[in-house]
């Protein structure tokens, strides 16, 4: 099923009418919805969505950006159904199978073949060995491998596309059609595969996102050949996918994209870079979702043991610019919550945060809110956090919300309480976390572990505000002031609680004490406080969850003074402790180790 391969042949297609896209009125479109002006934008499309690719993708983008803002799982569930809607029509229109999506035959993409089944099904059973020899998360392991193992089948469809793509049609019209239906049909697969990641169906989303990327190769192939044919709108949709794909596969380790390369996959941030801020800079169709993928690797992507500052101007040009062009928008002004949080900021965080709400005509935008409540909490202002999960939990079990991050929030609202000196709150939210734990959602998965932890040993709840701020990366950028003052908390609860009595309590409490004092300044005090959370791994045991980021910080520690033997000693020791590492920390681990290599390369 080398199902790509249909974007290079000739079809009967090349002797029909071409459907006329109006690609301004359809930029204006999307321009209005993430202005958050839904309804007019619903109104265009709406006609149009079942005859017609680009309204039909556009519709199911406009649905995508809405329902978002409240994620849940259900939205995902909506999205895939959309973007199957326009993949199906795409599919159909190009190959001239029918006029609508409902007339048009499933290309069954989603189920993969029996060589694929095959593959994926060895993979999966070596997870167990894979789990002992890589640092790869779950998602890696079963994901990533299963590209790598069905990849050959993969990598050959790609060389006979790029073999045959001179047979693309001569006409610029007749191509410039198909070629539209081709990247409406990457870009709906696209999206498609990633939801299916975050639902935690791996392997179809691994597939699919192989299948996927040899689409764009196909297209990347047309565009260097037929360039000049080729209309702005799909140059920069062709762009736009490939410049994900560059960006994003930064994530994969070297071991397994070393595999991917040899199927044809290519990692290459600069050049996806740059092609994304092409297409922001043309103003068309993909330009504000070119700026978002870009500032979510400015500020989400792990950057190891990289200069964020870069990375921060990046975003700070970036955010002016989109916040500018799109002035009623949500997304940029949430982003730009998060630009504030890592430079230590929470009282501008909370400024942004605040417009992305009050633009938001989308209802209860519950993921705003809660990104409200968590800078609160960074603030340190536990009341009006507490009152602010309050509410938004309140809304959440009214409107039985699938929310992604239940738990988390929960888990968050009684450490809040438990800064306030709330105990008995405390404990019966963080009892209620492993229930109302979205079970759907990827994002909440740890969240029933921490409170299991102080479920079963009440001296860990003392410490949970703490581990919020350091989970959500919070910790590390707060102002040396306000770390003083979470200082002067942790000592407090330390004096009324003796978490220090209990070996696992005082390793993780000696953690956050180490950020502390990192982040302030005293380098020797933070690393005797982190060297001995190592020399207690008889007393916690190598599966102790705080154990792997103990090494970890020491490793960026050392790497930071210039230190490179001690700094890999503490790498490739914690990269293979088990613990409860999740793909934050595995990413975290994944991108220093990169970095020190190559450091460790050029000192030789």
């Amino acid at each position: 099923k080398l199902q790509f391969l249909y974007f290079i042949e000739p079809t009967k297609q090349d002797a029909m009418s071409v459907p006329a896209v109006e690609h301004k009125e359809v930029t204006d479109v999307v321009n209005r919805y993430w202005n958050n002006d839904f309804d007019s934008a619903t109104s265009a499309l709406e006609s149009k969505k079942g005859t017609h690719p680009r309204y039909s993708v556009e519709w199911a983008f406009l649905h995508l950006i809405r329902d978002l803002m409240r994620s849940d799982t259900s939205s995902k569930e909506t999205a895939l159904t959309l973007f199957q809607n326009a993949d199906r029509l795409a599919f159909a229109q190009r190959n001239g199978q029918g006029a609508t999506a409902a007339e048009a035959p499933p290309p069954d993409e989603d189920e993969p073949d029996d060589a694929d089944q095959t593959a994926i099904l060895e993979a999966a059973a070596e997870d167990g060995e894979n789990e002992k020899k890589s640092s790869s998360s779950k998602f890696l392991q079963r994901g990533w491998k299963a590209l790598g193992s069905i990849g050959s089948m993969g990598a050959q469809a790609i060389k006979t596309a790029t073999g045959k793509a001179n047979k693309l049609p001569e006409d610029p019209a007749a191509l410039n059609w198909k070629l539209e239906c081709d990247v409406i049909y990457a870009d709906a697969m696209l999206v498609r595969s990633i939801c299916q990641l975050r639902m935690n169906a791996y392997l179809k989303g691994a597939v699919n996102i192989r299948k996927t990327w040899g689409y764009y190769q196909s297209l990347l192939k047309a565009l260097e050949l037929r360039g000049s044919d080729i209309n702005d709108v799909v140059r920069d949709n062709i762009k736009y996918g490939v410049g994900v794909f560059y960006v994003f596969l930064t994530l994969v380790p070297s071991g397994l994209m070393k595999v991917l390369s040899a199927i044809g996959f290519i990692r290459d941030s600069e050049l996806g870079e740059q092609y994304l801020m092409q297409v922001f800079d043309n103003g068309g169709v993909r330009a504000p979702f070119a700026a978002l993928v870009l500032l979510t690797y400015y500020l989400f992507i792990p950057t190891g043991l990289a200069d964020v500052s870069d990375t921060l101007r990046k975003a700070k040009a970036l955010l002016d610019r989109t916040n500018a062009t799109y002035p009623s928008n949500s997304y940029f002004n949430g982003y730009t919550n998060f630009y504030h949080r890592k430079r230590g900021e929470p009282e501008e965080g909370l400024i942004a945060i605040g417009k992305a709400i009050e633009n938001s005509h989308t209802g209860s935008p519950v993921l705003l809110r809660y990104l409200q409540a968590d800078t609160l909490f960074m603030a340190m202002r536990w009341k009006e956090a507490v009152e602010a999960y309050e509410s938004l939990w309140s809304d959440i079990k009214t409107q039985d919300l699938p929310f992604e991050y239940s738990g988390q929030l929960v888990m968050t609202m009684a450490a809040g309480y438990m800064m306030l000196g709330d105990e008995p709150k405390a404990k019966d939210y963080m009892q209620q976390v492993p229930a109302v734990t979205n079970p759907r959602s990827k994002q909440d998965a740890n969240s029933p572990k921490f409170a299991n932890r102080c479920i079963n040993e009440s001296r860990m709840l003392p410490l949970a505000g703490f581990h919020c701020l350091y989970i959500n990366r919070d910790m590390a950028h707060m102002s040396k002031e306000s770390l003083l003052q979470l200082e002067e908390c942790l000592v407090a609860m330390e004096e009324k609680h003796k978490m220090s009595e209990v070996p696992e309590c005082e390793a993780m409490r000696l953690l956050f004490q180490g950020v502390i004092q990192k982040v302030t300044g005293r380098i020797p005090e933070a690393r005797a406080s982190w060297e001995k959370i190592t020399s207690m791994e008889k007393m916690i045991g190598t599966e102790s969850p705080t154990l792997p980021y103990g090494y970890y910080e020491l490793g960026e520690l050392e790497y930071r003074q210039g230190n490179l033997k001690e700094s890999k000693k503490y790498f490739d020791y914690g990269v293979k402790l088990k613990g409860e590492k999740n793909d934050t920390l595995t990413n975290r681990y994944n991108r220093a180790i990169s970095h020190l290599n190559k450091a460790i390369k050029e000192a030789k």
